[in-house]
This record gives C-alpha cells, structure tokens and sequence, in this order.
C-alpha cells in the first residue's frame, strides 16, 4: 500500500511544472491534453530581470570591444512603439572568446539599464567605440525614409533632385551616407513635405561633409 502511494504522488508531481526562475509565460507550444515527451517543448518563458541585446560583430573590430564597455543601443521597441528610435545607455556584459568561422563575427552580450522594458526578439542596433575614421554626413533632417529606401535632395544648378542613398549609422554629428553621395555636393535640409523633384531652390550654407566618427 505504502508503494502504491509513493508510486502515485511521484506520478501526481510529473503533471506540475516548475521553472527555476521568476517569469512570464510568452507562449504555448501545446494543448491540454495533449502527450507530454522528453524534450518537447511545452512553454517559452521570459525571465524577469534586466534585458540584453545579443549581437554579432565583425571580427575586424574585436580589438575595440571589451567587458564593461558602454555602447549606445537604439531600437523602436524602447519608445513603445512611438514610431521612432531611441537611444540608450549599454554595458558590454560578455564577449564571446571565438569567432564564427562561417560569418567572422563573434557574439557580443549588452546588458540594458534596469526599467527597460523592450520586447523579447525585438531589433536594435549597437554603437561600438572605436578609432575615429573618415566618413561622409549629412543631418538626419536632410534624408526622408520610405520604408527601407533613403533618399535626400541635392541642388544642381538651382533645382532640386531627388537622389537615392545607402546610409549607415547616426551619431551626434549626422547620419553616416554610405553611397549615392559625394562630399561638397549641397542637399535641401527643410522644408522637405514642400520638395519635389525639379523644384528650384535657393542655396545656403548647408552641404554634405566630411568628419571623423
């Protein structure tokens, strides 16, 4: 009798589950009902705590990254879905000792400050330091977005045309323009809702450039 009881509370304590953290369920992976097998996942299960964003960097820049380095993250997800992008205060809490021999990049681990709140798999963007180089930039003002395409108005001979661009990364100084820009060349900054391609403009003292960032 003794063992049929012992039998019966071990097989009683298979039907709870216990995480061996504090957390929230995010998702269901199965139904009640439904057979429970060694290693099939029934929950995913976000922890408490602060948050971290897990990115991969270039192998050519893992003399410049190291534990306790602050770095700027931005994403949408901190501005709850506002439309824009906000930028915050990081700490590189673990960098991976091997590089992908696949990518040539390692994993990079920055921890968030505490009471930010972005969602799990959400997409942000790091800002590593590292030796100032040359680059050309233009003020964020000056570039429209539609979607994945960026675009700014150049004045040649008095008129403005609208010209295609790859942009990088922003910093204090501007937005980094990868292609589809020469420096020197002047850019309508504003009004910008008024522009349209071949409209004639009067130019004044605001010109792409070039600047250490």
């Amino acid at each position: 009798m003794r063992a049929a009881v012992g039998a019966a509370t071990a097989a009683e304590s298979f039907t709870a589950l216990r995480a061996p953290f504090d957390g929230l369920v995010t998702e269901r992976l199965t139904d009640p009902g439904n057979l429970a097998s060694p290693g099939l996942p029934l929950l995913r299960i976000e922890s408490g705590g602060v948050r971290q964003v897990v990115v991969r960097v270039d192998e050519a820049r893992a003399g410049y990254v190291h534990s306790g380095d602050r770095v700027s993250v931005v994403a949408e997800a901190f501005d709850e879905g506002a439309g824009r992008e906000t930028g915050i205060e990081g700490v590189v809490a673990e960098v991976a000792r091997a590089v992908g021999a696949g990518e040539r990049a390692f994993t990079v681990k920055v921890t968030l400050p505490p009471g930010v709140r972005a969602r799990t798999g959400s997409f942000a963007r790091v800002v590593f330091r590292g030796p100032p180089r040359r680059a050309l930039v233009v003020p964020a003002a000056a570039i429209r977005r539609h979607g994945q395409v960026s675009t700014v108005y150049v004045v040649e001979d008095g008129v403005a045309r609208l010209r295609l661009i790859q942009v990088g990364p922003s910093s204090s100084q501007g937005v980094e323009v990868l292609a589809g820009l020469d420096a020197g060349e002047s850019i309508v900054v504003s009004p910008l809702h008024r522009l349209a391609d071949g409209t004639r403009v009067t130019v004044a003292a605001n010109r792409s450039h070039t600047g250490d960032v």
